[in-house]
């Protein structure tokens, strides 16, 4: 066996990888950091649907000319190169014919995100179809979100669609040739648009509130790209799965205006902010009064005894064995 180090040589050498911990902690963390970041914006990207990424399977297409085909006026180059992320495929409407393209897939409540540009025409005209259903024509019934630039951003109903609040909007486009940021919330009959980075506003009391999501050609060249959808859950839905019962789950979670309080039955008892304060209070002047007696030898036994804590609702049978003097 070979002879243990001395005690001077072992401290140095723990002394030694301390140092490069203390090292390691400060100057990694950064990049660390920025990893972890990194993989969770990823992660959280991956969550939603790009549409365009095995187009044109799960779209179809609709045209004013019966005889024309998708590939007339809808294209994806194919000169791209083969490593390029599919997200950001390019697809190059050329206006011509009227028409549109929309999903096979219909939706409800959903965010929409896209980037559009004008490759020439100051004066382009095309637009998102949202809740698309019926029948297909030019126009079909539909929600339509504005993409002609002097008023990109509008909103308002097409073909016997119905909303509250038809929304104007001045042209918020960027100048010809650069891409446009388009990001639309669908949710329980409302759509809120937000133009490159500038919330446009809401309309609400939409009819339908469900259908498929299409693209339309209206005379202009025009570019799509990175064309993503995510469903939302519908609002009654996000609230009821914040309620659970004591019975079925360990852990209650109840709405946030809310504070939850054990009883002995082992059921909850909601308190609004107040009566949560006032029953902390009292809880808490009950335990310092429980301590005082117990302190005096006042208490007859502490296994008869439930002491109050500040976020349980507890009977407490606290009397003293004789009055106090």
């Amino acid at each position: 066996m070979g002879r243990p180090l001395p005690l001077l040589t072992r401290d140095f050498a723990f002394s030694a990888v301390a140092r490069a911990l203390v090292v390691w902690l400060v100057v990694l963390p950064a990049p660390v950091f920025a990893f972890f970041q990194e993989t969770v914006a990823k992660a959280k990207a991956d969550d939603a649907e790009y549409l365009l990424k095995d187009f044109p399977k799960g779209w179809n297409h609709f045209s004013s000319e019966p005889a024309s085909l998708l590939n007339a006026t809808w294209q994806i180059p194919r000169e791209v190169d083969a490593s390029k992320d599919p997200k950001d495929t390019v697809l190059i409407c050329l206006g011509k014919p009227d028409g549109y393209i929309r999903t096979e897939k219909e939706y409800e409540n959903f965010e929409l995100g896209l980037e559009w540009k004008y490759p020439t025409d100051p004066n382009g005209n095309s637009g998102i179809l949202l809740h698309t259903i019926e029948k297909d024509m030019i126009w079909p019934k539909s929600i339509q979100v504005q993409l002609h630039r002097p008023t990109a951003g509008s909103v308002f109903p097409s073909n016997g669609a119905k909303l509250d609040n038809p929304l104007p909007a001045k042209d918020l486009s960027r100048p010809i040739g650069e891409w446009n940021e388009c990001v639309i919330t669908s949710l329980d009959g409302k759509i809120l648009v937000t133009m490159n980075g500038h919330k446009i506003g809401e309309v609400t009391g939409c009819m339908p509130q469900k259908g498929c999501v299409g693209l339309q050609s209206e005379g202009s060249e025009i570019h799509f790209r990175k064309i993503w959808i995510k469903p939302l859950l519908p609002t009654e839905k996000r609230i009821s799965s914040r309620k659970m019962s004591a019975r079925h789950k360990k852990t209650p979670v109840c709405p946030p205006e809310f504070i939850y309080t054990n009883l002995p039955e082992g059921e909850l008892l909601f308190l609004t902010p107040a009566e949560a304060h006032r029953v902390k209070v009292e809880a808490q002047r009950s335990t310092r009064a429980f301590r005082r007696l117990q302190l005096h030898g006042r208490v007859p036994s502490s296994n008869a005894i439930r002491s109050l804590s500040p976020f349980a609702v507890m009977e407490s049978p606290c009397y003293p064995t004789e009055p106090m003097k």
